[in-house]
């Protein structure tokens, strides 16, 4: 399983550039709040692990792997947000919601959750 930082940089990512294209780290770093030393930092292990490949100038852009994954847990956040918008939260505050449970909870944790409710509905990832 992926840590919280990895899930919410791919996520991050893959929402400021849908399209692939590389972009300037200050994105990141404005969009997840954490300096720029930060976000190098993060970029390079994920470049070490495959999932970002850095471009020229601090930009990065998804790996193939790290758009795959990314599109899953897109997916997952997705079907939380819509949970969170049928419990009565603000769209934002769901939006919220669905990150910390999308990056905190292990895929068996995200299924029993999901089993709870009285109409379950798949996670859109298929997990």
């Amino acid at each position: 399983m992926l840590s919280s930082t990895v899930i919410r940089y791919l996520l991050t990512i893959y929402r400021l550039s849908p399209d692939n294209r590389p972009i300037p780290s200050v994105f990141i770093s404005r969009q997840l709040n954490v300096t720029r030393s930060s976000v190098a930092k993060t970029l390079s292990q994920l470049t070490e692990e495959n999932l970002v490949e850095k471009a020229h100038y601090g930009k990065a852009r998804l790996s193939p792997l790290g758009r795959r994954l990314a599109l899953q847990y897109q997916r997952e956040q997705q079907t939380f947000h819509r949970l969170f918008v049928q419990l009565g939260l603000s769209p934002q505050s769901a939006e919220q919601e669905a990150m910390t449970v999308v990056s905190a909870l292990s895929p068996e944790g995200k299924q029993a959750l999901v089993a709870l409710l009285p109409h379950p509905m798949p996670l859109a990832s298929g997990n």
